[in-house]
């Protein structure tokens, strides 16, 4: 058991209590669906950790380190849907 499945674990019921709080027909099915879900979680994750490295790599003068960084993190996400691996 990852610590995505066990985050999961706990954030799962919270977003399950709020669809039915979003307005809307459909959007808030989406807050039911397990993909959804760890579409969200993943999400938040790299959006934190990105703004932790982003902000290093700026106080340092690294930007074009960043850069670089997501250039390549872009073609490792190609070649894996290539591959049958996403």
């Amino acid at each position: 058991m990852g610590v995505g499945a066990t985050i999961l674990k706990f954030v799962a019921p919270f977003l399950e209590f709020i669809a039915p709080i979003i307005p809307g027909e459909i959007f808030p099915y989406f807050f039911t669906m397990e993909m959804f879900q760890r579409a969200l979680i993943a999400a938040l994750l790299v959006t934190i950790v990105a703004g932790f490295l982003g902000t290093f790599l700026l106080i340092r003068n690294l930007a074009l380190i960043g850069d670089g960084l997501a250039h390549v993190s872009f073609g490792g996400v190609a070649v894996g849907v290539v591959l049958g691996s996403a």
